[in-house]
């Protein structure tokens, strides 16, 4: 089985997960850092992000684990997040856009279209394009090939 650990080690490999205080995110987090990635959590609030950070210390992972308070929907916010994580782990090299949700549910044809663009703007803008543009801007200018061995 050590064949098994060895292929799919992620030692040597440093994730930011946005998001960082759902369950999803919470199980990729775990995941991750048994693989043996150092992991930062980015979240908006602190509560949760503590909460799942405290979990995961609690297993065993505290010298593992950052974490970073920021919204992102704001480039100067993943900015900075970014560069804060990059001091403490290093430039990470796996990314997980774990930001999203929903604002309610209805019927579709009782669907609020004020509601139904703040959850696209959620989903697609701070959810993907914000993080993904940044890392990838800071991946191209030093060349880090995301999560290559």
């Amino acid at each position: 089985m050590e064949y098994i650990a060895d292929f799919f080690s992620l030692h040597e490999h440093i994730a930011v997960i946005t998001g960082g205080g759902g369950v999803l995110a919470g199980g990729f987090a775990d995941a991750l850092l048994k693989a043996g990635a150092k992991v930062s959590l980015w979240g908006r609030g602190s509560q949760s992000i503590e909460k799942r950070l405290k979990e995961l210390s609690d297993m065993g992972f505290e010298e593992m684990l950052h974490t970073a308070i920021v919204d992102t929907y704001s480039e100067e916010q993943v900015l900075k997040a970014l560069d804060k994580t990059e001091k403490a782990l290093g430039i990470p090299d796996i990314l997980i856009n774990g930001v999203g949700g929903n604002l309610g549910k209805s019927p579709f044809t009782q669907t609020d279209v004020g509601v139904f663009e703040s959850v696209l703007k959620l989903n697609i803008v701070a959810g993907l394009v914000v993080p993904t543009k940044v890392f990838g801007a800071r991946w191209i200018e030093n060349q880090v090939f995301p999560a290559q061995s």
